[in-house]
């Protein structure tokens, strides 16, 4: 059962986002800036610094993109991926909501050192990008950057236990994948990460769940667990259970401590894991969730169907194979006087060509 489960949510997370789509900006230009972009939970968008197909002499000095989720009730999250200041005349600021206030501005500059990726979420359904320069000396063309924003609600969002340790990610109607690390990146992992999830909805019946599922049995790290502050139990690769779990906090804490730091010693996928929101009865320990009940009735309608359909295929066929030829006998005025008519007889089942015709005639003429 616990095989099953873990099947049906990789088909629908990879149906999820096999159904997404990506919207690219850029800052440089003035078909993207001050304009308002709409967020929905399925797509993304991808801002980048300048559109270098062409070299836009007219890029614009200053520019503010505006997001906005699609629901009122929802969030955007933002990812940084990439980012590098090329002149610290530059600088990159993010405004949360529509209030552009110092509370509530986060501002990259050349002067700091930023772990990739990291991701922060919106307190509300809007977001502000802004790219600002306090020198004509510098232009976009001294970023280096890739962002992408989503929903909160999108299945892209990832967790890398690699990077940006210690961050904190909301959750709401969210599913969030975590990874040991990262494809690539520094030789040496981080010995220590930790990254807590927290649920910022306001139905009380719901709270912080997870899912957990070894991939790899030999291997040197523990992953502890914390409801809250309170520690709660310990992932490793001779422990996997339990595989599904709730928190009464409405906040999970995952550290991961590793025995073994190098990045090719350590295999990319050592467990899955996903961390959501949802009633802890959405959880059950010995079944499935609603949403993985809901995946395998409609899988097994698929397959039903399909089923129905091949057996109503070759019910057909069979019995058009077994199907006796209906013969078309000739009229008894264009019967020959002793009976016996040289052309093979006619059958509905059989195609009929000119030829047949045409020498029928000839050896019966009316």
């Amino acid at each position: 059962m616990e095989a099953v489960s873990i099947i049906v949510i990789l088909m629908m997370t990879r149906l999820d986002l096999s159904l997404s789509t990506t919207q690219q900006l850029y800052l440089d230009t003035y078909i993207n800036c001050d304009k308002t972009f709409e967020v929905n939970k399925v797509d993304e968008i991808v801002v980048e610094e300048e559109e270098k197909v062409y070299v836009n002499t007219r890029a614009a000095p200053q520019c503010t993109l505006t997001f906005k989720a699609k629901d009122p009730e929802g969030r955007l999250c933002v990812q940084i991926t990439r980012l590098t200041f090329k002149n610290c005349n530059m600088e990159l600021r993010f405004h949360d909501t529509l209030m552009v206030t110092n509370e509530r501005t986060t501002t990259f500059h050349c002067n700091e050192s930023y772990s990739l990726p990291m991701e922060w979420c919106s307190t509300d359904r809007y977001m502000m990008l802004f790219r600002f320069s306090e020198s004509r000396q510098a232009s976009v063309r001294d970023l280096d950057l890739i962002i992408i924003i989503r929903h909160i609600s999108n299945r892209k969002r990832t967790v890398y236990l690699d990077a940006a340790c210690n961050g904190v990610y909301p959750i709401l109607q969210s599913v969030l994948t975590v990874n040991n690390r990262q494809l690539t990146g520094p030789d040496n992992l981080p010995q220590n990460c930790s990254a807590t999830f927290k649920y910022v909805g306001e139905d009380k019946n719901y709270t912080a769940c997870l899912v957990f599922h070894r991939q790899v049995t030999q291997c040197s790290y523990d992953l502890e667990v914390f409801d809250g502050i309170n520690k709660s139990h310990v992932y490793s690769c001779t422990q996997p259970n339990p595989s599904r779990w709730c928190s009464k906090s409405g906040t999970i804490t995952l550290k991961m401590i590793r025995r073994e730091v190098s990045r090719v010693i350590e295999p990319e996928h050592l467990f899955f894991l996903q961390v959501k929101d949802e009633p802890p009865a959405g959880f059950p320990s010995d079944g499935l969730s609603q949403e993985a009940l809901t995946a395998v009735v409609v899988v097994s309608v698929i397959v039903l169907l399909v089923l129905l359909a091949a057996i109503i295929f070759f019910i057909l066929r069979y019995r058009h194979r077994n199907k006796e030829p209906e013969i078309i006998e000739l009229p008894a005025a264009t019967r020959p006087a002793n009976g016996v008519v040289d052309v093979p007889l006619i059958s509905r089942s059989t195609p009929v060509t000119t030829e047949q015709v045409q020498l029928q005639r000839l050896n019966h003429p009316s």
